[in-house]
């Protein structure tokens, strides 16, 4: 989730759908309202803990997401992983040691 999120500020998305809805994220959670509204009182508010627990309950579902990119996911996170990998043997290589990034 840190790829998307900066825990230090509010940020704010728009979906464009029949109606325009809005989401702020922090640490916290997000809150979620219609029009440019996400950061008032009475946009719905959900915990991190929340939205895991719906994810869940929709993949038990298989409502979550169609079962062709559900098989994608394994692929998906190997190739995350190596990609991380190498760029953690870049970074502590010996050109960026000399440079002093490590």
């Amino acid at each position: 989730m840190d790829t998307f999120f900066d825990w230090h500020k509010w940020n704010a998305t728009s979906c464009k759908t029949a109606e325009e809805i809005e989401k702020f994220l922090n640490e916290n959670g997000m809150r979620i309202a219609g029009g440019e509204s996400a950061k008032k009182s009475y946009a719905t508010e959900i915990t991190w803990e929340q939205a895991a627990k719906r994810i869940r309950e929709l993949l038990d579902l298989g409502r979550y997401m169609p079962q062709e990119e559900l098989n994608k996911v394994d692929d998906f996170e190997y190739s995350t992983l190596a990609d991380n990998l190498c760029y953690a043997v870049r970074d502590f290589s010996e050109e960026a040691d000399e440079r002093g990034f490590c």
